[in-house]
Protein backbone atom coordinates (compact mmCIF):
# COMPACT_ATOMS: atom_id res chain seq x y z
CA UNK A 1 0.00 0.00 0.00
CA UNK A 2 1.04 3.20 -1.16
CA UNK A 3 0.15 5.89 1.64
CA UNK A 4 0.65 9.77 0.60
CA UNK A 5 -0.04 13.20 1.95
CA UNK A 6 -3.52 14.08 3.06
CA UNK A 7 -4.68 10.60 2.67
CA UNK A 8 -7.09 9.56 5.82
CA UNK A 9 -5.79 6.21 7.95
CA UNK A 10 -6.70 4.02 10.62
CA UNK A 11 -4.09 2.36 12.83
CA UNK A 12 -4.73 -1.29 12.34
CA UNK A 13 -3.84 -2.81 15.75
CA UNK A 14 -4.09 0.65 17.46
CA UNK A 15 -2.17 -0.56 20.48
CA UNK A 16 1.45 1.03 20.55
CA UNK A 17 2.77 3.67 18.28
CA UNK A 18 6.24 6.13 18.71
CA UNK A 19 4.92 9.53 19.64
CA UNK A 20 6.51 12.50 18.40
CA UNK A 21 7.77 15.08 21.00
CA UNK A 22 9.70 18.20 21.64
CA UNK A 23 13.11 16.29 22.02
CA UNK A 24 12.56 13.80 19.17
CA UNK A 25 10.73 10.56 19.27
CA UNK A 26 9.76 8.65 22.59
CA UNK A 27 9.30 4.93 22.99
CA UNK A 28 5.77 4.59 23.90
CA UNK A 29 3.87 1.43 24.63
CA UNK A 30 0.38 1.10 25.17
CA UNK A 31 -1.23 3.80 23.44
CA UNK A 32 -4.65 3.71 21.92
CA UNK A 33 -5.01 4.42 18.29
CA UNK A 34 -8.21 3.93 17.29
CA UNK A 35 -9.53 7.55 15.67
CA UNK A 36 -8.70 8.69 12.60
CA UNK A 37 -5.84 10.02 11.12
CA UNK A 38 -4.33 12.02 8.86
CA UNK A 39 -0.73 11.14 6.89
CA UNK A 40 1.57 14.13 6.75
CA UNK A 41 5.02 12.55 5.84
CA UNK A 42 5.63 9.18 4.98
CA UNK A 43 9.07 7.23 4.17
CA UNK A 44 11.13 8.77 7.44
CA UNK A 45 13.72 7.61 9.12
CA UNK A 46 13.06 8.35 12.80
CA UNK A 47 16.01 7.92 15.49
CA UNK A 48 15.56 6.64 19.13
CA UNK A 49 16.53 9.12 21.52
CA UNK A 50 15.06 8.28 25.13
CA UNK A 51 13.39 5.55 26.30
CA UNK A 52 9.96 5.57 28.89
CA UNK A 53 12.02 6.57 31.77
CA UNK A 54 13.57 9.60 29.84
CA UNK A 55 16.86 8.31 30.03
CA UNK A 56 19.52 7.12 27.14
CA UNK A 57 18.49 3.46 26.35
CA UNK A 58 21.21 1.55 24.29
CA UNK A 59 18.97 -1.03 23.45
CA UNK A 60 16.62 0.92 21.58
CA UNK A 61 19.41 3.23 19.83
CA UNK A 62 19.48 3.58 16.27
CA UNK A 63 16.59 4.15 13.74
CA UNK A 64 13.09 3.15 12.21
CA UNK A 65 13.22 2.99 8.86
CA UNK A 66 10.12 3.50 6.24
CA UNK A 67 7.75 5.51 9.63
CA UNK A 68 4.45 7.70 8.90
CA UNK A 69 4.03 10.71 10.47
CA UNK A 70 -0.12 10.90 11.10
CA UNK A 71 -2.01 13.43 12.74
CA UNK A 72 -4.93 12.38 14.92
CA UNK A 73 -8.28 14.19 13.44
CA UNK A 74 -9.80 14.91 16.33
CA UNK A 75 -7.28 16.12 19.11
CA UNK A 76 -4.27 17.05 16.36
CA UNK A 77 -2.36 14.74 18.28
CA UNK A 78 1.02 14.00 16.09
CA UNK A 79 2.59 10.08 16.02
CA UNK A 80 5.24 8.19 13.95
CA UNK A 81 4.45 4.92 12.85
CA UNK A 82 5.26 1.72 10.94
CA UNK A 83 3.11 2.06 7.17
CA UNK A 84 2.52 -1.44 7.39
CA UNK A 85 0.34 -1.13 10.70
CA UNK A 86 -1.80 1.81 8.77
CA UNK A 87 -4.48 1.39 6.65
CA UNK A 88 -5.98 3.95 4.72
CA UNK A 89 -10.20 4.69 4.63
CA UNK A 90 -11.24 5.09 1.02
CA UNK A 91 -13.21 7.94 0.50
CA UNK A 92 -17.09 6.52 1.24
CA UNK A 93 -19.21 5.98 -2.06
CA UNK A 94 -22.15 8.36 -2.91
CA UNK A 95 -25.34 6.31 -2.51
CA UNK A 96 -26.29 4.79 -5.26
CA UNK A 97 -30.38 4.99 -4.61
CA UNK A 98 -31.73 8.24 -2.64
CA UNK A 99 -34.87 8.68 -0.10
CA UNK A 100 -38.05 7.35 -2.47
CA UNK A 101 -36.48 5.38 -5.22
CA UNK A 102 -38.51 2.31 -5.72
CA UNK A 103 -35.62 -0.77 -5.67
CA UNK A 104 -35.94 -4.33 -6.46
CA UNK A 105 -33.96 -6.94 -3.76
CA UNK A 106 -31.88 -9.95 -4.95
CA UNK A 107 -30.68 -10.92 -1.76
CA UNK A 108 -29.97 -10.00 1.84
CA UNK A 109 -26.57 -9.52 3.13
CA UNK A 110 -26.59 -7.18 5.95
CA UNK A 111 -23.92 -7.60 9.13
CA UNK A 112 -25.42 -5.68 12.22
CA UNK A 113 -23.20 -5.18 15.23
CA UNK A 114 -21.34 -8.53 14.05
CA UNK A 115 -24.78 -10.15 13.69
CA UNK A 116 -25.25 -11.88 9.68
CA UNK A 117 -28.77 -10.80 9.04
CA UNK A 118 -28.32 -12.22 5.58
CA UNK A 119 -31.38 -14.58 4.64
CA UNK A 120 -32.84 -16.04 1.88
CA UNK A 121 -35.02 -12.87 -0.18
CA UNK A 122 -38.18 -14.82 -0.03
CA UNK A 123 -37.89 -15.19 3.77
CA UNK A 124 -37.88 -11.85 4.34
CA UNK A 125 -41.11 -10.44 6.01
CA UNK A 126 -41.20 -7.07 4.07
CA UNK A 127 -40.50 -8.35 0.74
CA UNK A 128 -43.21 -10.74 1.18
CA UNK A 129 -45.60 -8.13 1.50
CA UNK A 130 -44.24 -6.24 -1.54
CA UNK A 131 -43.10 -8.90 -4.17
CA UNK A 132 -46.69 -8.95 -5.50
CA UNK A 133 -46.39 -5.42 -6.66
CA UNK A 134 -42.67 -5.87 -7.95
CA UNK A 135 -40.45 -3.11 -5.54
CA UNK A 136 -39.33 -1.22 -2.50
CA UNK A 137 -39.57 1.84 -0.71
CA UNK A 138 -35.96 3.60 0.07
CA UNK A 139 -36.80 4.80 3.15
CA UNK A 140 -33.87 6.02 4.79
CA UNK A 141 -29.94 5.72 3.69
CA UNK A 142 -28.05 4.51 6.87
CA UNK A 143 -24.20 6.02 7.71
CA UNK A 144 -21.90 5.76 10.39
CA UNK A 145 -20.55 2.21 11.78
CA UNK A 146 -23.21 0.52 9.43
CA UNK A 147 -21.32 1.66 6.20
CA UNK A 148 -17.78 0.83 7.88
CA UNK A 149 -18.98 -2.82 9.34
CA UNK A 150 -20.43 -3.20 5.55
CA UNK A 151 -17.78 -1.61 3.60
CA UNK A 152 -20.97 0.32 1.29
CA UNK A 153 -24.22 2.14 1.89
CA UNK A 154 -27.11 0.65 3.54
CA UNK A 155 -30.23 1.39 2.89
CA UNK A 156 -33.75 0.34 4.86
CA UNK A 157 -36.56 -0.47 2.15
CA UNK A 158 -40.16 -0.77 2.99
CA UNK A 159 -43.92 -1.44 1.89
CA UNK A 160 -44.53 2.48 2.26
CA UNK A 161 -42.39 5.79 2.38
CA UNK A 162 -42.00 6.09 5.71
CA UNK A 163 -38.81 7.01 7.41
CA UNK A 164 -38.91 4.31 10.44
CA UNK A 165 -40.16 1.48 8.17
CA UNK A 166 -38.78 -1.24 6.60
CA UNK A 167 -35.29 -3.78 6.95
CA UNK A 168 -31.77 -3.05 5.96
CA UNK A 169 -29.95 -3.89 2.80
CA UNK A 170 -26.58 -3.45 1.21
CA UNK A 171 -26.57 -1.34 -1.86
CA UNK A 172 -25.33 -4.76 -3.50
CA UNK A 173 -28.31 -6.77 -2.38
CA UNK A 174 -30.46 -4.16 -4.47
CA UNK A 175 -31.52 -3.03 -8.30
CA UNK A 176 -33.52 -0.36 -9.69
CA UNK A 177 -36.64 -0.82 -10.27
CA UNK A 178 -38.09 -0.29 -13.93
CA UNK A 179 -41.37 0.97 -13.85
CA UNK A 180 -43.64 -1.36 -16.70
CA UNK A 181 -44.21 0.24 -20.03
CA UNK A 182 -48.05 0.25 -20.80
CA UNK A 183 -48.68 -2.25 -23.60
CA UNK A 184 -49.66 -0.11 -26.44
CA UNK A 185 -52.71 -0.77 -28.30
CA UNK A 186 -52.26 -1.96 -31.39
CA UNK A 187 -53.23 0.76 -34.20
CA UNK A 188 -57.22 0.51 -35.66
CA UNK A 189 -57.16 -1.24 -38.77
CA UNK A 190 -59.95 1.66 -40.05
CA UNK A 191 -60.61 5.40 -38.76
CA UNK A 192 -63.44 7.49 -39.32
CA UNK A 193 -63.81 8.71 -42.71
CA UNK A 194 -61.65 5.86 -44.34
CA UNK A 195 -63.12 4.73 -47.81
CA UNK A 196 -63.60 0.84 -47.69
CA UNK A 197 -64.63 -1.76 -49.95
CA UNK A 198 -66.84 -5.06 -48.70
CA UNK A 199 -64.93 -7.84 -49.89
CA UNK A 200 -67.07 -10.72 -48.67
CA UNK A 201 -70.26 -11.38 -46.48
CA UNK A 202 -70.01 -10.43 -42.95
CA UNK A 203 -73.19 -11.69 -41.21
CA UNK A 204 -74.79 -13.37 -44.16
CA UNK A 205 -75.11 -9.34 -45.48
CA UNK A 206 -74.24 -10.56 -48.80
CA UNK A 207 -76.40 -7.22 -50.21
CA UNK A 208 -73.20 -5.11 -49.15
CA UNK A 209 -70.49 -7.55 -51.08
CA UNK A 210 -68.63 -5.19 -53.85
CA UNK A 211 -70.20 -2.06 -52.29
CA UNK A 212 -68.03 0.88 -51.03
CA UNK A 213 -68.69 2.78 -48.35
CA UNK A 214 -67.15 5.56 -45.39
CA UNK A 215 -66.05 4.27 -42.09
CA UNK A 216 -68.39 6.76 -39.49
CA UNK A 217 -67.34 5.32 -36.32
CA UNK A 218 -64.56 3.04 -34.77
CA UNK A 219 -66.44 1.13 -31.66
CA UNK A 220 -65.65 0.73 -28.41
CA UNK A 221 -64.01 -2.48 -29.12
CA UNK A 222 -62.65 -2.20 -32.31
CA UNK A 223 -65.10 -2.68 -34.78
CA UNK A 224 -66.48 0.07 -36.86
CA UNK A 225 -69.68 0.82 -38.87
CA UNK A 226 -69.84 1.73 -42.64
CA UNK A 227 -72.11 3.40 -44.99
CA UNK A 228 -72.23 2.23 -47.95
CA UNK A 229 -72.82 4.87 -51.16
CA UNK A 230 -75.41 2.45 -52.44
CA UNK A 231 -78.59 0.66 -50.17
CA UNK A 232 -77.97 -2.27 -48.71
CA UNK A 233 -80.67 -3.27 -46.86
CA UNK A 234 -79.10 -2.12 -43.63
CA UNK A 235 -79.40 -0.13 -40.41
CA UNK A 236 -77.88 3.32 -39.64
CA UNK A 237 -74.89 2.21 -37.61
CA UNK A 238 -74.39 1.76 -34.11
CA UNK A 239 -77.07 2.06 -31.87
CA UNK A 240 -77.42 5.61 -29.91
CA UNK A 241 -74.33 6.94 -31.68
CA UNK A 242 -74.29 10.06 -32.65
CA UNK A 243 -72.53 9.37 -35.76
CA UNK A 244 -75.80 7.40 -37.43
CA UNK A 245 -75.75 7.23 -41.47
CA UNK A 246 -78.85 6.98 -43.89
CA UNK A 247 -81.36 4.32 -42.81
CA UNK A 248 -80.78 1.43 -44.99
CA UNK A 249 -77.09 2.46 -46.12
CA UNK A 250 -75.15 1.26 -42.76
CA UNK A 251 -73.70 -1.67 -41.86
CA UNK A 252 -71.37 -2.37 -38.50
CA UNK A 253 -68.55 -4.81 -38.78
CA UNK A 254 -67.18 -6.02 -35.48
CA UNK A 255 -63.31 -6.12 -34.47
CA UNK A 256 -63.51 -10.10 -35.77
CA UNK A 257 -64.91 -9.12 -38.77
CA UNK A 258 -62.85 -6.77 -40.28
CA UNK A 259 -61.06 -8.44 -43.19
CA UNK A 260 -64.61 -8.23 -44.87
CA UNK A 261 -63.21 -4.16 -45.10
CA UNK A 262 -60.18 -3.41 -47.37
CA UNK A 263 -59.21 0.29 -47.53
CA UNK A 264 -59.13 2.26 -50.90
CA UNK A 265 -57.27 4.64 -51.60
CA UNK A 266 -58.70 7.42 -54.32
CA UNK A 267 -57.42 10.01 -56.12
CA UNK A 268 -57.14 13.98 -55.54
CA UNK A 269 -59.43 14.95 -57.82
CA UNK A 270 -59.07 18.63 -59.72
CA UNK A 271 -62.17 19.74 -60.19
CA UNK A 272 -62.04 22.72 -62.38
CA UNK A 273 -63.65 24.13 -65.63
CA UNK A 274 -61.59 24.56 -68.82
CA UNK A 275 -62.63 26.61 -71.88
CA UNK A 276 -60.76 26.55 -75.22
CA UNK A 277 -60.92 27.44 -78.55
CA UNK A 278 -60.52 24.29 -81.44
CA UNK A 279 -61.12 23.71 -85.15
CA UNK A 280 -62.91 21.17 -86.54
CA UNK A 281 -63.09 20.13 -90.54
CA UNK A 282 -64.96 21.86 -91.97
CA UNK A 283 -65.80 24.57 -89.83
CA UNK A 284 -63.57 27.93 -91.07
CA UNK A 285 -64.45 29.36 -87.82
CA UNK A 286 -63.22 27.67 -84.01
CA UNK A 287 -65.78 26.16 -81.88
CA UNK A 288 -66.13 26.20 -78.16
CA UNK A 289 -65.43 23.81 -76.16
CA UNK A 290 -65.90 23.41 -72.73
CA UNK A 291 -64.49 20.42 -70.40
CA UNK A 292 -65.54 20.14 -66.67
CA UNK A 293 -64.13 18.23 -64.14
CA UNK A 294 -66.02 17.29 -61.37
CA UNK A 295 -64.99 13.95 -59.10
CA UNK A 296 -65.09 11.01 -61.23
CA UNK A 297 -67.07 12.78 -64.17
CA UNK A 298 -65.68 14.37 -67.01
CA UNK A 299 -67.92 16.44 -69.05
CA UNK A 300 -67.52 17.98 -72.46
CA UNK A 301 -69.53 20.43 -74.19
CA UNK A 302 -69.25 21.55 -77.73
CA UNK A 303 -71.15 25.21 -78.34
CA UNK A 304 -72.09 25.39 -82.06
CA UNK A 305 -74.75 28.04 -83.22
CA UNK A 306 -76.05 28.78 -80.01
CA UNK A 307 -75.89 25.13 -78.64
CA UNK A 308 -74.32 22.74 -76.74
CA UNK A 309 -73.73 19.46 -77.76
CA UNK A 310 -72.63 17.28 -74.53
CA UNK A 311 -70.52 14.15 -73.79
CA UNK A 312 -69.80 12.50 -70.49
CA UNK A 313 -67.78 10.25 -69.03
CA UNK A 314 -67.96 8.54 -65.42
CA UNK A 315 -64.73 6.28 -63.95
CA UNK A 316 -66.42 3.77 -61.91
CA UNK A 317 -65.14 3.50 -58.75
CA UNK A 318 -63.94 0.09 -58.85
CA UNK A 319 -62.02 1.09 -62.27
CA UNK A 320 -58.11 3.70 -61.96
CA UNK A 321 -59.14 7.40 -62.51
CA UNK A 322 -57.15 9.27 -65.08
CA UNK A 323 -58.13 12.72 -66.02
CA UNK A 324 -56.36 12.25 -69.57
CA UNK A 325 -58.94 9.38 -70.14
CA UNK A 326 -62.07 11.24 -68.81
CA UNK A 327 -61.17 14.21 -70.84
CA UNK A 328 -60.86 11.59 -74.05
CA UNK A 329 -64.27 9.83 -74.16
CA UNK A 330 -66.29 12.75 -72.67
CA UNK A 331 -64.47 14.70 -75.59
CA UNK A 332 -65.40 11.96 -78.74
CA UNK A 333 -68.74 11.70 -76.84
CA UNK A 334 -69.32 15.57 -77.50
CA UNK A 335 -68.36 15.26 -81.10
CA UNK A 336 -70.59 12.35 -81.97
CA UNK A 337 -73.32 14.20 -80.65
CA UNK A 338 -72.60 17.36 -82.90
CA UNK A 339 -71.82 15.34 -85.77
CA UNK A 340 -75.33 13.48 -85.22
CA UNK A 341 -76.99 16.86 -85.13
CA UNK A 342 -75.49 18.42 -88.53
CA UNK A 343 -76.24 14.63 -90.64
CA UNK A 344 -79.57 15.63 -89.03
CA UNK A 345 -79.89 19.12 -90.30
CA UNK A 346 -78.38 18.54 -93.87
CA UNK A 347 -81.02 15.53 -94.57
CA UNK A 348 -83.96 17.69 -93.59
Amino acid sequence: MALKTGDKVRVIDGSYSYSFGDKGVKWECGISLKGDFEVMQTGLKMPIWESISGEPDPIHEGTLDNNTLIKEVSTGKIVSIQEDQLRKIEPAATPKFQVGDKVVPVSKNVMWSGTDLSCPIDNEQYWRQCKGRGYFYVNEIMGGWLIKENGQPVYRCGKDNVPTQGNYFLESDLIPYVEPVPEAKPEPKFKSGDRVKCIKSCDEKEEAVGKLGTVLEIGKYGGCSVEFDKYINGHRGFSGSEHMGKKGYCWCFESSKLDCLELVTEPTFNNRTETEAVYLFPFTEPITVKTIYKDRKTTCVYIYKGKGFKGVAKCLPTDTYSEEEGKLYANERARIELANYRIAHALS
